[in-house]
């Protein structure tokens, strides 16, 4: 448990959270829920040990970056979703200071804006489940993500998970590493996105492949005789013997 909340609050702060592979919520088994929650207050007293003052803590962009996942958290919350946020310093972190606390989410109704629109922002909500099969139908009643993040050491429930849920891009047992990999195809599918890049595959997507035909006299010959009207008996042999049939 410390590894993965470690992992995933780690990839959710990096940029504090601006970035496109940013784990946009956790599902977590009903009775890991407090183990993760102070796994994570762990991760962030250790590597964020003050917030405002900390240049390794990236600021929001702009204040309305700020306003907006203030407006996300202030959204769940009305609609009665627990909200955590950390601050081991205890420092005032605002608007003017650009820096918005690492947040969690707790008990988010699914038409919180938190839980329809990409967060990019510290703000991380947990969705609770009792059997694997509801985290799989949770994502799958969604629109396929850009990534997915899967932590298991089981590896006959890796395939499993990874044979049922369609994602952009995996890593297993880490997060936004499978971007970093050059051999692999990056991108989305369906609402994330279509196509992929990085090495050969980026030399794919990103050249135009001109398909180029040239006709052979002979076959011209013999296809414009009998693929055009008036057809014959010899069109319906030629037919039968390019669908493979000889009969």
């Amino acid at each position: 448990m410390s590894d993965a909340a470690d992992k995933i609050i780690s990839a959710k702060l990096w940029n504090a959270g601006q970035t496109c592979i940013a784990p946009d919520y956790v599902l977590l088994h009903e009775s890991q829920c407090g183990a993760f929650v102070q796994a994570v207050e762990r991760a962030i007293q250790t590597r964020l040990p003050n917030l405002v003052s900390n240049p390794h803590y990236t600021h929001m962009i702009n204040a309305d970056a700020w306003r907006r996942m203030n407006e996300i958290v202030m959204d769940a919350e009305s609609r009665g979703a627990r909200v955590l946020q950390f601050n081991p310093a205890h420092e005032v972190a605002n608007e003017a200071s650009g820096v918005f606390l690492p947040t969690l989410l707790l008990d988010v109704p699914v038409d919180a804006r938190a839980m329809i629109e990409e967060l990019f922002g510290p703000i991380l909500p947990i969705v609770m489940y009792r059997q694997m099969e509801e985290a799989l139908s949770y994502v799958n009643e969604r629109d396929r993500p850009l990534a997915l993040y899967y932590f298991d050491d089981d590896t006959v429930r890796v395939d499993e998970v990874l044979r049922q849920v369609t994602a952009g891009g995996v890593s297993v047992n880490d997060c936004m590493l499978h971007y970093a990999q050059s051999r692999l195809p990056f991108g989305g599918v369906g609402a994330s996105g279509m196509g992929a890049y990085h090495g050969h595959t980026g030399f794919l997507a990103f050249s135009k492949q001109m398909g180029v035909f040239v006709q052979n006299r002979l076959v011209a010959k013999v296809f414009g005789t009998l693929a055009k009207p008036p057809y014959s008996r010899w069109t319906d042999k030629l037919v039968r013997v390019l669908l493979g049939r000889q009969k």
